[in-house]
């Protein structure tokens, strides 16, 4: 009996469902904006992986959202780190909105960038998989008074052990029901539990 318990926590940690057994894989870095009453919040976390792209040095630069900047859409979360390094070589969307710059009211955590299809902003001497985490506060605007186009950008880089990305959300993103979260779960929950005893048997 305890050997089918343990299994399927196992099982459910490696889903992340389970606190105690989270997956130790690498956390892309996930940013999101969205209308918060009056303001537009934005908030980043994850993890990179530099090692397919080029350091481009330490840059003079932060603290705006500028969806019409000329490399491609840029934005800027936190503070702590800077001024920050930019690294080269990613692919996806050169845009996700048009218009000018637009300073940040308040920031908070670790400077954390994107110039859409062109590259990332990181903290001065960041390590790649250390875990970063950002926000910004444009007190006063709506997304689309910043010029934002809502939708999701995914950015890439890399191949096989070097590669990572960078996922952009813009609006409000919808939040799956926990009972629509373990009607997936718990199948795949299943699955690798019978994947992992028929290994067992032909061991």
């Amino acid at each position: 009996m305890k050997s089918k318990i343990t299994g399927w926590a196992m099982a459910l940690g490696m889903l992340g469902l389970l606190p105690g057994f989270e997956s130790k894989a690498h956390a892309a870095v996930i940013v999101t904006i969205t209308q918060s009453g009056p303001d537009v919040f934005a908030t980043g976390s994850g993890s990179f992986n530099l090692t397919a792209l080029s350091n481009g040095g330490a840059c003079v630069c932060g603290g705006e959202v500028f969806p019409g900047f000329a490399l491609g859409s840029l934005i800027f979360l936190g503070s702590i780190g800077g001024p920050p390094n930019f690294f080269s070589g990613i692919s996806g969307p050169a845009s996700f909105g048009s218009g000018a710059s637009t300073s940040e009211s308040s920031v908070t955590g670790t400077v954390l960038g994107l110039v859409a299809g062109d590259g990332i902003y990181v903290p001065q001497g960041y390590v790649s998989g250390t875990v970063i985490s950002g926000t910004a506060t444009f007190a006063g605007n709506t997304i689309a008074g910043l010029g934002l186009n809502t939708g999701t950008y995914l950015y890439t880089w890399g191949s096989g052990a070097s590669a990572d990305s960078l996922t952009l959300t813009i609006g409000t993103a919808s939040t799956p029901e926990p009972t629509s979260l373990l009607l997936v779960a718990f199948p795949a929950a299943f699955m690798l539990l019978r994947m992992r005893q028929k290994s067992n048997r032909l061991s």
